[in-house]
């Protein structure tokens, strides 16, 4: 018994020998699996400890170079400085020099235009009397160098001081301070004058389309044959399309059934005047003088002659209108009407040329704000607010100080303008140029344009530069010939009847019917 005992004992050490000694193995295994794991760990860390030392190493090579480059920089600094001194001084003398190479180009250039105007032996002579005409002459005479003689009587609209070399002024005279005898007698003296100097030229004679008698009676009194001379009438404004086509009931119109007879009334009453004025032994009353000068109902017979062209912005008004006869309408298909814009004629113009027409307009001393600052610069400075600007456009005394046009008076009006776009505008006030500020009927309207800031521009300045001058300009006011040239998207506002009073009333509603005032959203 005893002995069995000592055999169980030994078998149970035996198999507790066997347990031990495979833990041991166990973990010997685990021991060595982790320090097989720790040596990849150790070269990793000794792989990415080599790609720093490397990184390192470029880094401080690349420091050394940088340290090498500024050093020679600085030391290269101070000749550096001097090099760029000596070159912007010779480029500001470069540029210098290459201006008054480009001033003396332009001289010889406009000396050469001059003679070839000579050898081309055209002599132009440009009689106006309103704005618009004015514009157009001054435009034309700037886009060519042949010998030029001005007779104007709106010397506000173009200072006649700022005229190219080629033009010459024939007199200095202001609007209505000459009889119609005296201003006709001048155009033929001038015209008599310029045969004898430049033997026998050929005459090109703009004159207002009011006045259709005027160049005739310069021309062939002084026996100038047709075959040498033209003549071009330049629209007078809305009085060019409402003169003969408004409709009102006056007999001599070229709408409804009588239209065509009093076409050809028109054409008699052109050849009673024109062919008396082919003899100088004929001599001219005091009636026939005025006619000279005011016979606006001439000029579309008078186109209809080979070497008359009327120059207007919108000869297509009598074809668009529905109460023309189909007689009429045949009759001014064979007029010479020619559709001129003059913000085109100033695109054409070189850039010298159009600095002129805008220095002699805008800069026109007569409307200097003072002695220091020309009306150009201040409306520089207007016009680079951050705000746009808008111009209300006045209308005739009349119409201003006793309302008419639709509306109840011109200050209920401003007041309502004011309402609408005095937050959102720099608002000025461009007058009619027959606006006097002295008349007592105006000082509630100076008073009124000082409380709310809305500056007063000269009366006579020409609007219609002002709207080329500056293109992102807003303009809205009494219905006037100016809103002809301007451009669509300008017209805001108009104060009256832009939009009323039927077909028949002027240009200005045929143009709002055919959407030609597409902006215009508000009326006062």
């Amino acid at each position: 018994m005893k002995k069995i005992s000592i055999v169980v004992l030994g078998c149970l050490f035996l198999l507790l020998l066997v347990g031990c000694n495979n833990s041991y193995r166990d973990r010997v295994d685990e021991l060595e699996y982790e320090n097989q794991t720790l040596r990849s760990q150790l070269t990793e860390l000794q792989n990415e400890n080599k790609s720093l030392k490397d990184s390192l190493a470029d880094r401080n090579l690349r420091i050394s170079d940088l340290e090498k480059t500024i050093s020679e920089l600085e030391a290269d600094l101070a000749s550096s400085k001097t090099l760029i001194a000596d070159l912007t001084a010779e480029r500001d003398a470069l540029r210098l020099e290459v201006a008054e190479l480009l001033l003396k180009i332009a001289i010889l250039d406009e000396q050469i235009a001059t003679l070839l105007g000579r050898i081309d032996n055209t002599v132009f002579v440009y009689f106006t009397f309103g704005t618009l005409p004015t514009l157009y002459a001054s435009l034309h005479f700037l886009s060519h160098s042949n010998p030029s003689y001005v007779f104007f009587t709106r010397n506000d609209t173009f200072d006649v001081a700022q005229m190219p070399n080629h033009v010459t002024q024939i007199r200095d005279v202001t609007y209505g301070t000459l009889p119609s005898s005296e201003i006709a007698e001048i155009a033929r003296e001038t015209i008599a004058e310029l045969e004898e100097a430049y033997h026998s030229p050929n005459f090109h004679f703009f004159v207002d389309d009011l006045r259709v008698l005027l160049p005739y009676y310069a021309l062939l009194r002084n026996e100038i044959p047709e075959s040498r001379f033209r003549i071009t009438l330049l629209s007078d404004g809305v009085g060019t399309y409402g003169g003969m086509f408004t409709g009102n009931g006056v007999d001599n119109r070229f709408v409804g059934a009588n239209g065509f007879n009093n076409w050809r009334d028109r054409r008699t009453d052109l050849n009673a005047f024109w062919l008396p004025l082919i003899s100088s032994e004929n001599q001219l009353t005091a009636a026939n003088y005025e006619a000279i000068l005011l016979n606006f109902d001439l000029a579309y017979v008078a186109s209809q002659r080979t070497n008359v062209e009327y120059w207007m912005q919108f000869p297509e008004f009598g074809l668009l209108r529905d109460d023309v006869m189909p007689e009429v309408r045949a009759e001014l298909l064979r007029t010479n009407l020619v559709k001129v814009m003059p913000f085109n004629m100033l695109d054409q113009l070189s850039q010298t040329r159009r600095d002129i027409f805008f220095d002699a307009t805008l800069g026109n001393p007569s409307f200097a704000v003072d002695e220091e600052v020309s009306l150009r610069t201040m409306l520089d400075g207007l016009f680079d607010s951050e705000k746009p600007v808008m111009i209300i456009s006045g209308t005739h005394s009349g119409g201003v100080s006793g309302g008419g046009y639709g509306v109840p008076s011109f200050l209920t009006a401003l007041e309502n303008i004011v309402a609408t776009f005095g937050d959102d505008y720099v608002l000025m006030y461009k007058p009619h140029p027959s606006w006097n500020s002295s008349l007592s009927g105006n000082q509630p309207v100076i008073d009124f344009m000082a409380e709310n800031d809305i500056f007063i521009l000269p009366p006579r300045l020409p609007m219609e530069v002002l709207m080329w001058a500056y293109p992102n300009v807003f303009i809205g006011g009494y219905s006037s010939s100016l809103y002809m040239s301007a451009r669509v998207e300008q017209v805001r506002f108009s104060i009256g009847n832009f939009a009323t009073g039927g077909i028949n009333h002027n240009i200005m509603y045929v143009l709002y019917q055919f959407g030609f005032f597409a902006d215009m959203d508000y009326a006062f």
